[in-house]
């Protein structure tokens, strides 16, 4: 079961934009960005899920949050997100700091072994 992971996958894309929105907006969390449908996709939400949960601070926060957004391919997601990532192609996986500002990115699934999301975590948490 993921318990720190928002799942936008799927949703209806003016709804995923709307709550992305939120999430991004969220002063007190890192976000970590997951892109794709795959399941190598799947399998890194996983793991950057059971790397989260080791900083939860209650049964209701944690200051680490795992973002699945599939392909995000949506105009309304692309206005979302642009304006954090740039335009063009999207990294696997991205992560944003505290304001919300883009402070990692990993190109390819492979890299994305549970060290180096906490390395983006940790880069998602400094000043």
């Amino acid at each position: 079961m993921l318990e720190n992971t928002l799942d936008l996958s799927g949703q209806d894309p003016e709804d995923a934009a709307r709550a992305l929105t939120r999430a991004i907006a969220a002063p007190d969390t890192v976000k970590l960005l997951v892109f794709g449908d795959d399941p190598s996709a799947a399998g890194i939400v996983a793991r950057a899920d059971r790397v989260a949960r080791k900083t939860r601070v209650s049964p209701t926060f944690n200051p680490r949050q795992v973002i699945k957004l599939g392909g995000a391919g949506s105009a309304a997601l692309r206005t979302v997100l642009e304006p954090v990532l740039g335009e063009g192609a999207w990294p696997r996986v991205a992560v944003l700091g505290w304001a919300g500002d883009l402070r990692g990115r990993l190109e390819t699934a492979s890299a994305a072994r549970s060290l180096q999301l906490e390395k983006l975590f940790v880069q998602g948490e400094s000043a």
